[in-house]
């Protein structure tokens, strides 16, 4: 019998993944049988069990697809460009979301099952925490260097008006964050990409869904 490659392998597992999520996208995860995935598939029953030991574990393997396509391509795509913005960066990830070949309802259906099944859960918070990590350390890299404040500065900071006449708004709105402001800004950058995913599963912007534009003018305002 001809030895087959791991290439062959995986390109196999892959194939009967991209069925599975595609039922699971149109009819829901516990609603598809192992027996429409099969047939989805093109494969025998036999073949899809030599890749599968069962539907728990397609479940898990076309979790991992979904939650890491959410952002693939975008540490990429970042590193060839100058240092963006939130608002520019937001638009970029949900570019990418709305061109994936995975449905944001079939990523939100994922989050669902994570909230039962251990290894999805776990899956969705490795995606997490590493999507968290990346943006974090990039928008360090854009960061103003942190200083030590005078104090004189910050009673100034507490009183002054800028344009738009609201106390402890000053002319340098828009300039960098500052080191130590990343971290809580990546995790606001990840919750309203988050929020995003949700709302494209179950509304379109003629139901009165908000646009990428209109979530990335937030970070321009």
């Amino acid at each position: 019998m001809p030895k087959v490659s791991a290439a062959h392998m995986q390109s196999r597992r892959e194939q009967i993944v991209r069925a599975a999520i595609a039922e699971f996208s149109a009819n829901g995860i516990h609603s598809t049988s192992m027996a429409a995935i099969i047939a989805a598939s093109g494969l025998s029953a036999g073949a899809i069990y030599t890749h599968f030991s069962g539907k728990d574990e397609i479940i898990a393997f076309a979790s991992q697809t979904a939650i890491s396509g959410v952002f693939a391509g975008v540490e990429h795509a970042l590193k060839d460009l100058p240092p963006q913005n939130e608002a520019a960066i937001f638009q970029l990830i949900t570019a990418g979301i709305n061109e994936a070949a995975v449905s944001p309802g079939f990523i939100v259906q994922v989050w669902a099952e994570a909230t039962t099944n251990p290894e999805v859960r776990g899956t969705a918070a490795a995606a997490y925490a590493e999507a968290l990590r990346f943006l974090s350390e990039y928008l360090s890299r854009g960061a103003a260097p942190e200083s030590s404040p005078d104090p004189s500065d910050e009673l100034s900071d507490e009183f002054s008006s800028g344009p738009s006449g609201h106390p402890g708004v000053g002319d340098d709105a828009g300039a960098p964050p500052r080191a130590h402001e990343a971290l809580p800004r990546a995790r606001s950058l990840l919750a309203l990409v988050y929020a995003h995913i949700v709302q494209r599963a179950v509304l379109t912007e003629t139901e009165g869904g908000a646009s990428e534009f209109d979530v990335a003018a937030v970070f321009e305002s």
